[in-house]
């Protein structure tokens, strides 16, 4: 005659199969987290490493880099630009200015110059940078717009040729205005030269190479608020 306090086997039978079923989930959640989240978060944590070594780098120790409260988002901020690549350039203008009186009096003026530029280029990233991977797990960027020239600093100018006319002289204001035309002109060859193309594609292949993807999604708009 059976105890009517024990339980029913059936009762026993499920708790024992519930009981297995939580150790089999609890087992398996730790094997997904040893073998698929953990060594996803440590490469993450490396990753963001590298990256902040990189930007740190760049900024020579100027702006402010945090890590969000997922080490997979890395923002710098306090930094107007990353100047990546420095080029000494030189130019060749003149000016050539002839006045004529009563049809037939000429007066001509001429002036030519040489100069040297350092021409900086890099990204302008006054509203910050955000690195790293979204909640879908695909890497990204925001805040990169194209690289662009950051200044454009004379070295050294030299006139090679100052010639004034009769009437019409050679004047401060001709030398300044040519001046600033050698300057335009060592920011138009630098960019017709490709080198903004370049840097971009540079800045990309790194990113790409740290964050150890094939793929990254660059987001232009402002990361502050």
């Amino acid at each position: 005659m059976s105890d009517e306090n024990e339980p029913p086997k059936s009762s026993h039978s499920l708790f024992s199969a519930f009981a297995g079923l939580a150790l089999l989930f609890a087992v398996a959640g730790g094997v997904w987290y040893f073998v698929m989240v953990k060594p996803a978060e440590t490469v993450a944590q490396s990753a963001m490493a590298r990256v902040e070594r990189f930007l740190g780098g760049l900024m020579g120790g100027q702006g402010t880099i945090t890590r969000d409260d997922s080490s997979s988002v890395l923002k710098v901020t306090d930094v107007g630009e990353i100047a990546l690549m420095e080029f000494e350039i030189k130019v060749s203008k003149d000016m050539v200015h002839e006045q004529v009186a009563l049809a037939v009096l000429t007066s001509k003026k001429r002036l030519r110059m040489d100069g040297k530029f350092k021409v900086k280029v890099g990204y302008d990233i006054t509203g910050g940078l955000s690195v790293g991977y979204d909640e879908e797990g695909r890497a990204f960027i925001q805040g990169l717009k194209g690289p662009e020239i950051l200044s454009a600093e004379m070295v050294s100018v030299k006139t090679v040729e100052d010639t004034s006319g009769l009437w019409n002289k050679v004047n401060k204001k001709d030398r300044d205005a040519l001046v600033n035309q050698l300057r335009l002109q060592a920011i138009r060859d630098i960019k017709e030269g490709g080198m903004l193309e370049q840097m971009s594609g540079l800045m990309e292949q790194n990113m790409k190479a740290m964050l150890g993807v094939e793929d990254i999604l660059v987001r232009e708009e402002s990361v502050l608020p």
